[in-house]
């Protein structure tokens, strides 16, 4: 993919049991880690559904495997904060990045969540909270933010939907 740098955070739309979604990851590249772990050829890690499990997973993977297993919306996007966010350096995000998805192969799903607080969640840990902890130094999530106040405030939007009708 053309134009991608190691460090980017990239998401793609994609449709998630007939939702519009975005899928989120930090582009990696072909980056050795300093202990010599080989690479990915265009790697990308993210969160990702282990089917044989059914839990998701952090995982490094190339571009193809970012984007399968889901219908695509659209191409591949870089994501830009622009000057409102101070940004950890390009090389610095990829490390976080793969130190994250090796954790996560070596510890598993309950340790991991258990001693570093990153288990998947949809609504409080998802694939844009964790490229955004990669990216920024803190998780955040648009998407998530959002389906925690459908969820919250659900009933009350439909009935003032409805008194607007």
């Amino acid at each position: 993919m053309m134009g991608l740098e190691p460090g980017d955070q990239i998401k793609i739309g994609i449709y998630f049991k007939g939702n519009p979604f975005t899928h989120h990851g930090i582009y990696v590249g072909d980056y050795y880690l300093p202990d010599g772990t080989p690479p990915k050829v265009d790697g990308v890690v993210h969160f990702k559904k282990q089917h044989d499990l059914g839990e998701v997973k952090v995982k490094h993977t190339d571009l193809e495997g970012f984007c399968k297993g889901s219908e695509r919306l659209n191409e591949i996007e870089v994501v830009n904060y622009g000057s409102f966010f101070s940004e950890i350096e390009r090389m610095k995000v990829v490390e976080n990045a793969l130190k994250c998805a090796q954790k996560y192969e070596s510890y598993g799903n309950n340790i991991f969540k258990k001693f570093f607080g990153l288990g998947y969640n949809i609504a409080t840990f998802n694939c844009e909270h964790l490229a955004t902890q990669c990216r920024l130094g803190h998780a955040q999530s648009l998407q998530g933010d959002l389906l925690k106040t459908i969820l919250f405030y659900g009933p009350e939007i439909q009935k003032a939907l409805q008194k607007m009708h």
